[in-house]
């Protein structure tokens, strides 16, 4: 499909434009060809959900958290229930099925290995936000089940899913900036991030991307320190935040949760706490 001057038209650039019937159009001109893979059929459910078509919408992402769910992809498994959670408030036994996918998945969580050890910080008996938001791993393969939602027990990790939030940011967007208060943990569900640490010189540098799957901020959540390092997105991305206060909630009854958290502090700082 092109546009006007007949440069090629491409679905991003027309959801940014709000023009949902031409995007519609665009991936259902895609899916006639014989495309019909999850990322397609999830730009698909969120051009109707933006133009007002939630009911349309609905099934499809249904179809897709349970296809995440059951392939271990948690992240995006729960960024398309916090989806439906939107358009259908009514679905809260979405949250319940989706908590049983994942647990039951159990084997692909051990299949991404635990954070690891910070390399841009020196082990120390507290962990510093340095290690949280710059030790990320260095290539882009994807997590396609976070390790952080494989170590809960369904009870618990229900109760995680219920107190994330889903957050869009648009390419280059600050999601976290040097020096503010860290009292939120992200997990990222779609897109890639990038983070900046700034040199002796007073200049920043990318210290590293992450994919999907991936996740930061755990020191943050259970010490509030302030962030050390800029993240921003490098294109498109959806996030899952879960924000200290509701830890600290879910932990009264639910204390693994901490525990959970609390083994990842380790693992980024070599064990050192």
């Amino acid at each position: 499909m092109r546009d006007w001057f007949g440069s090629e038209a491409n679905v991003p650039e027309l959801i940014q434009k709000k023009k949902y019937g031409k995007a519609e159009k665009l991936l259902r001109q895609q899916f006639d060809a014989g495309r019909r893979d999850p990322d397609l059929r999830l730009q698909l459910a969120d051009v109707l959900a933006l133009d007002g078509r939630g009911r349309e919408a609905v099934p499809i992402y249904i179809g897709l958290a349970d296809e995440f769910g059951r392939s271990g992809n948690a992240a995006k498994a729960i960024g398309v229930l916090k989806k439906i959670e939107r358009v259908a408030p009514g679905r809260a036994d979405m949250a319940d099925r989706l908590a049983a996918l994942i647990s039951d998945h159990g084997a692909g969580a051990a299949e991404v290995p635990a954070p690891p050890p910070a390399e841009l910080e020196v082990a120390a008996p507290e962990p510093s936000a340095a290690a949280d938001e710059a030790a990320v791993p260095a290539a882009l393969a994807p997590a396609l089940s976070s390790p952080l939602f494989g170590d809960f027990s369904r009870e618990d990790l229900l109760a995680v899913i219920r107190g994330l939030r889903l957050l869009t940011f648009d390419p280059g967007d600050i999601i976290v900036g040097d020096g503010e208060p860290g009292d939120s943990l992200f997990v990222i569900s779609s897109g890639r991030v990038k983070a900046f640490v700034k040199g002796a010189g007073g200049r920043y540098t990318m210290a590293r991307e992450l994919g999907e799957g991936h996740f930061f901020g755990e020191i943050a959540i259970l010490y509030g320190k302030p962030r050390t390092a800029t993240v921003t997105a490098a294109d498109r991305c959806e996030l899952l935040e879960l924000e200290r206060a509701t830890v600290e909630t879910i932990a009264a009854s639910h204390p693994r949760v901490r525990e959970v958290l609390q083994s990842f502090c380790n693992a980024r700082v070599g064990g050192g706490m």
